[in-house]
């Protein structure tokens, strides 16, 4: 059995030090990355100052002094000239009826209407004198409708009409190109476009007309995809050539950040491959969620998206609600200057966007960071199962044999399937080799000499090094652009968070099992299935599962149970005052649980011992779960686990203390009773 030691550890210390050196290069792609957009959507700002009568054109400059670099602008539509006095939309109905009642002034008009060649289905497109849309609308119409469904009527001495044969809301709503006007102020004030381009039916032809269109606006850096459709501009069929001409352009994609993944723009994923580089994460909220937060909970989502997300475009709404005693203006560019600067105060630029670094581990790296999570596998089955040389030689054999294979097949789901089966492993290696005399024969009653709270805090720490060092490994695996951007996930975070528990709790019970193990250990099992349930079992029972599930469903890189005021304000707190905040399921269960795990092991307390242990495993494959987040730099990962030890560790001399505090009142309890 040592010559197998001999073999498998080197292995393990070979793929840790693979990712540890991958981790410092990791870390140097993640430093570099320190540019943050401040972007304003253009139509809130817009209607922000009518509400409350400025001047639009004036605020720009003091947007400008504020952080804002870019704002978001959408396409023009017919209801947007509408409402800027350049056109009219009428149905052919409303015409009719105009005529019968009143009349009409517009000449055209009149002779469409004693010609008896208006139609009551169609739409009519009345220009103002002064209006230059005419162009342009005339040449989207034509390009993505047709000129068979359009017609233009001119007449001398009279505004022209365009009739259309469509749907009255789709044709207010198209999309004609970025509004010139909004552009040339824009650029006049040198601020950057992020254009908010919307999908329709197209041609190839049509991907280059509408990049065409965006470049020569100039001063464009990223296109955020909109659109009630919620998909990118080409998507389904022409997504390599909305690439290519992002490229031609040198435009980024806007990949926008959702709580809920079924909610990624279609296309996104596909679209951010052709060429990650040119991909920056956006973060944004909807005017109706900003008004239920106060300025501070929205500087600290800002703050932490940039930090611990890599986000890297901030798009903005102005508040609508005045602070303290501020004015509406007063308020947006107070508010404006504090995320400047708390952004600025965290060693990030604000700028135009720029993407990140290509990175991605070698294969030989993700070979060896493999092999090191499946020798580590083997190692547990030799402590704990006691396999011999040749058995630890074919189970080696065949998880190799299967790893080269799959990775020379379908190297990106091999990778997956082998950082999650790492993940899985990793917190049950560190448990069995970090407090390896645990899962030794011990008896009831059976104290350690010496001193049992530095051998507890000894331990802790031993065990969470290790786990850091797999994490590592699992982490490394998967390790790449894609991933620390969230355009490809870490997948099976709850099989992580829970498999590992129920492994060690066997592992655990099967290591106290005298005699012949395996059958002593199902004879323990079917003993325990036989034995009759109380009603007091059912209850403990009943709340552990519910835990459980609570428990599930707020684990992974998204949870759907909404996040408390409480909560918030405590991550917040914690955030101010560590810079990077502990997972309160580490510092105030995970290690808590193994330090007490430690300390009643060592006074021969075994009977509830499995449940502080199943918890302590749980403090560990959290600790995997904080690596997973991939999309979180490297060191604040890092940082939050020193911040999880240290403090649980604290945590946990506290809950010895408490037992200790319940043994002594147990105690005099107990000899006054005698007495």
């Amino acid at each position: 059995m040592k010559l197998s030691y001999y073999i498998f550890l080197p292995i393990i210390i070979l793929s840790c030090l693979a990712s540890i050196w991958l981790a410092f290069e990791r870390i140097r792609v993640e430093s570099s990355f320190d540019t943050v957009n401040m972007v304003m959507d253009y139509d809130d700002w817009k209607k922000f100052c009518i509400s409350n009568g400025y001047n639009l054109e004036e605020s720009l400059k003091d947007l400008k002094e504020k952080g804002i670099i870019s704002f978001g602008v959408y396409e023009d539509n017919c209801k947007q000239l509408q409402e800027r006095g350049e056109l009219t939309v009428f149905s052919g109905s409303d015409i009719l009826n105009a005529y019968r009642l009143s009349g009409l002034t517009n000449l055209v008009l009149q002779n469409l209407v004693k010609q008896n060649r208006i139609s009551s289905h169609n739409i009519y497109i009345v220009f103002s004198e002064d209006s230059s849309a005419l162009n342009r609308v005339e040449t989207y119409f034509c390009r993505f409708l047709g000129n068979d469904r359009f017609t233009l009527h001119n007449l001398p001495s009279s505004s022209p009409v365009l009739e259309v044969v469509g749907d009255y809301s789709d044709i207010m709503n198209m999309g004609i190109g970025l509004p010139v006007n909004i552009v040339a102020e824009l650029r006049e004030n040198n601020f950057f476009l992020v254009p908010r381009i919307e999908n329709r039916i197209l041609k190839k032809q049509d991907i280059e007309f509408i990049f065409q269109d965006i470049l020569n606006c100039g001063n464009s850096s990223v296109i955020i995809f909109s659109g009630m459709n919620n998909e990118v501009l080409g998507y389904p069929d022409l997504l390599e050539e909305t690439a290519t001409h992002m490229e031609k352009g040198k435009l980024y994609l806007g990949f926008i950040e959702v709580a809920d993944l079924g909610n990624i723009q279609r296309g996104a994923i596909t679209l951010a491959g052709f060429d990650i580089t040119r991909v920056v994460r956006v973060i944004s909220m909807s005017q109706a969620y900003q008004e239920k937060l106060r300025m501070e909970q929205i500087l600290d989502i800002w703050s932490l998206a940039v930090r611990e997300r890599n986000i890297r475009l901030l798009y903005l709404r102005p508040l609508l609600k005045p602070f303290e005693n501020m004015t509406p203006m007063e308020t947006n560019l107070y508010y404006l200057k504090l995320c400047k600067e708390r952004i600025e105060s965290e060693g990030y630029k604000i700028n135009n966007s720029r993407g990140m670094d290509s990175f991605k581990r070698p294969l030989w790296i993700c070979i060896l960071l493999c092999s090191g999570s499946i020798s580590a596998g083997i190692l547990i089955l030799l402590k704990i199962f006691q396999i011999d040389l040749k058995n630890s030689f074919i189970v080696g054999g065949i998880c190799f044999f299967i790893l080269l294979l799959t990775m020379t097949v379908l190297e990106g789901f091999a990778s997956k399937l082998f950082a999650l089966s790492s993940g899985i492993v990793v917190p049950v290696f560190a448990i069995v080799y970090g407090f390896p005399s645990l899962f030794s024969l011990y008896r009831e009653g059976q104290r350690q000499k010496g001193n049992n709270i530095l051998f507890a805090l000894i331990t802790v720490c031993q065990v969470s090094f290790i786990t850091v060092l797999g994490s590592l490994v699992t982490a490394g695996i998967l390790s790449s652009t894609k991933f620390f951007l969230t355009v490809d996930r870490f997948k099976g975070i709850k099989f992580i968070m829970t498999l590992p528990i129920l492994l060690v709790i066997i592992l655990y019970f099967y290591s106290l099992t005298e005699g012949n193990k395996s059958s002593g250990f199902f004879k323990k099992c079917k003993t325990f299935l036989l034995h009759p349930v109380r009603l007091w079992e059912v209850i403990i029972v009943f709340i552990i599962a519910t835990g459980g599930i609570f428990y599930l469903i707020r684990t992974g890189n998204t949870s759907v149970v909404p996040v408390s005021d409480f909560e918030r304000n405590l991550r917040a707190f914690l955030d101010n005052f560590l810079i990077v905040r502990p997972r309160f399921k580490d510092f105030l269960l995970g290690q808590p649980a193994l330090f007490l795990t430690v300390y009643l092991w060592r006074r021969g307390n075994l009977r509830y011992l499995w449940l502080f242990l199943a918890f302590a495993t749980l403090g560990q494959a959290n600790i995997v779960d904080t690596f997973a987040h991939l999309h979180t730099p490297l060191l604040v990962s890092l940082l939050r686990v020193f911040h999880g030890l240290w403090i649980g560790c604290i945590v946990g001399f506290v809950a010895v203390g408490l037992y200790n505090i319940f043994i002594l009142f147990e105690k005099h309890f107990k000899l006054r009773g005698h007495g």
